[in-house]
């Protein structure tokens, strides 16, 4: 049976090791042998097999992806398409159509709100505080799940005061923290890092800065969604 492995248990122990430690926040009584752990560039059951298939697929979709601008551009060109030629609209009123005011340029004043909300997120991560405080927190973790938990808190307390700011601070504090690690000789899983840090996405939409929060902010739009009853 897989579980009278030795290696299966010998790998098994020391992850549930690693998991009371981590969350006990102490070390434990006997050493850590490197070799009993996952090394900090890959996951511990990841097989030479399973690794080198995942870099085929990656190679393969890196090639042949197209960047999402190309993408952008050519499903405007198959919705121009159709439109044109299922429906009884000519291609210049398609054209019209998607320039008009209730086309392309309506997305104008969204698209501000939203950039102006990442650029002033952006610049209040880089100020000195901010900063200052990221580089604190990335020496506090004493392990690799505390270090990921660390991470994942910070970037989802900040996306709920504002998406941008989640965005930027849980990126540099991933960085920071994986610095911090390799410094102290801590073992953490680096692209673990770099996905607590965008743990912030997963909720910044209940936040503060969320689009649906700042839509109900206007009597115009409570009252294209609730009704002029609901609204009153």
């Amino acid at each position: 049976m897989l579980a009278r492995h030795p290696c299966f248990s010998e790998r098994l122990s020391s992850l549930a090791e690693a998991i009371v430690g981590g969350a006990l926040g102490a070390p434990l009584d006997r050493p850590r042998s490197p070799e009993r752990f996952w090394p900090a560039d890959r996951f511990w059951y990841a097989s030479p097999m399973l690794r080198q298939l995942g870099h085929r697929f990656e190679r393969f979709f890196h090639a042949t992806t197209p960047d999402p601008f190309v993408l952008a551009v050519g499903l405007t060109l198959v919705v121009f398409g159709l439109a044109a030629l299922t429906t009884e609209t000519s291609p210049l009123d398609v054209v019209r159509a998607w320039q008009g005011d209730a086309g392309f340029w309506s997305l104008l004043a969204f698209s501000m709100q939203m950039v102006l909300i990442l650029v002033t997120g952006h610049a209040l991560a880089a100020t000195r505080p901010v900063r200052a405080g990221i580089t604190w927190l990335a020496r506090l973790p004493r392990t690799g799940a505390q270090a990921a938990a660390l991470v994942a808190a910070v970037s989802i307390a900040c996306a709920l005061l504002n998406w941008g700011l989640g965005l930027i601070v849980g990126a540099l504090l991933a960085r920071d923290v994986g610095r911090a690690c390799r410094a102290r000789g801590i073992e953490a899983h680096y692209p673990l890092l770099v996905a607590s840090g965008y743990a912030g996405l997963m909720c910044w939409h209940g936040g503060f800065s969320g689009t649906a929060p700042l839509k109900m902010t206007t009597a115009p739009d409570v009252e294209r969604f609730l009704g002029a009853e609901l609204a009153a």
